[in-house]
């Protein structure tokens, strides 16, 4: 969990799906499992899958290589801030930039307009943890319920289950 950092990229979703799979055995046994090596050299495989209409759809799998955004000697999106040096890369896990990167380059052949990093801009976590895990996931707004303490023990609930939980807020202008 403590791998992961947003950057300068607007996927707040996407960073936190990865977070809430870390945090728990199931979610860090998929993590493990939609990774593999791309069979070139410094190249990876992550597996995707997609949803059609709310249902699984087809895997989808994205071979990329381990060249990381940078800027000024340190990394810019999901290892943001973290300096780049022979020395310092032992010491970090690249599976969130890895897995960031694949999710970019994917979403950029879909939305028409969008490539790379831009195509992961905004977006949902149910969406996100939906094509890590190729199961469907929900949300529930806070609203549905009636008392902190029913709220509390919801998520009590999803964690004894061993759920993975993200919480958002939707900003609306004035």
């Amino acid at each position: 969990l403590d791998d992961i950092k947003q950057g300068s990229l607007g996927d707040c979703y996407l960073i936190t799906s990865l977070g809430a799979l870390a945090a728990t055995p199931g979610g860090r046994k998929t993590l493990r499992e939609m990774v593999s090596p791309g069979g070139e050299a410094n190249s990876y495989k992550v597996t995707f899958t997609e949803f059609v209409r709310g249902l699984p759809g087809p895997k989808k799998s994205v071979v990329v290589d381990t060249w990381i955004p940078s800027s000024g000697g340190k990394f810019i999106y999901a290892l943001k801030k973290k300096p780049i040096s022979d020395a310092s890369l032992k010491n970090i896990p690249l599976w969130p930039v890895i897995i960031e990167k694949a999710y970019a380059s994917w979403k950029g052949e879909l939305i028409p307009g969008k490539q790379g990093y831009d195509a992961i801009e905004g977006g949902h976590a149910t969406q996100a943890i939906s094509e890590m895990t190729g199961l469907p996931s929900a949300s529930t707004r806070m609203s549905h319920f009636r008392s902190d303490e029913a709220l509390l023990s919801a998520i009590k609930g999803s964690i004894e289950r061993g759920d993975a939980i993200t919480a958002s807020s939707l900003y609306e202008a004035p």
